[in-house]
């Protein structure tokens, strides 16, 4: 269990902080790995970073629960990535992710269908060990769909590998082929290898949105223009 403190941990407290006040720059990245050789493990709540544009946690092993609640709960982070193994002791059921990006990464088995279908994050990336069904995905689209969320952007995850994933039936959004065309200058080509494949979804708003299903693994991507539609 890394829980982080001790003596060395205040000297370096007091040192960032007469940086900080020295420089008066803002903390664009905190990177934190705790794994083997790590003898002392530093956290942003050691130093009382409350601020960052971009957290990464990396550990093989159980983090502190008051760490992960700080980084959590008390920091204002624009991206966060987590590469954790399964905490399913950690009360997750409390947490409210909504920073701009979330990227979930080993193993994020503790993320139950209705934290996902709470997600705010305009971009999700949940990739390895999940527990998300396909009935979880679909129900999260349709969510979208009905809704006037304008902030969702990507999802990218993976479905849990215990089961057979079965395909998801998306005949009730009324769904298209892929063509190129309605990208217009919006068009991504670096997508173009993924999602090529997949199916267009218009929403009654005329936002356009791409689903393409590849195994165990889904890609969702809600493109930045939208279209004229026609209402009945």
């Amino acid at each position: 269990m890394y829980t982080g403190g001790g003596p060395l941990i205040e000297k370096l407290k007091e040192m960032y902080k007469y940086l900080i006040d020295l420089f008066h720059i803002p903390i664009l990245n905190f990177f934190g790995y705790y794994g083997a050789g790590i003898q002392i493990p530093v956290f942003p709540a050691n130093l009382e970073i409350k601020k960052c544009d971009e957290v990464v946690v990396m550990s093989h092993e159980p983090i502190d629960d008051d760490q992960m609640k700080y980084i959590l709960g008390e920091m204002i982070t624009k991206k966060l990535n987590l590469y954790l193994p399964n905490y399913s002791s950690f009360p997750w059921e409390s947490t409210r992710f909504s920073m701009d990006c979330l990227n979930l990464q080993f193993d994020s088995k503790w993320v139950s269908r209705e934290m996902f279908l709470s997600l705010k994050c305009p971009k999700i990336y949940m990739k390895g060990f999940t527990s998300l069904t396909s009935k979880d995905v679909r129900d999260f689209i349709n969510q979208w769909f009905n809704s006037n969320d304008t902030r969702l952007e990507t999802l990218l995850v993976d479905l849990k590998f215990d089961e057979e994933p079965e395909p998801i039936d998306l005949s009730e959004f009324n769904p298209q082929p892929w063509d190129p065309v309605l990208r217009g200058q919006y068009y991504d080509k670096d997508r173009v290898g993924k999602l090529s494949g997949g199916m267009d979804i218009i929403r009654k708003d005329g936002r356009l949105a791409t689903f393409r299903q590849s195994s165990n693994s889904i890609d969702f991507f809600v493109w930045k223009n939208t279209l004229q539609v026609e209402n009945n």
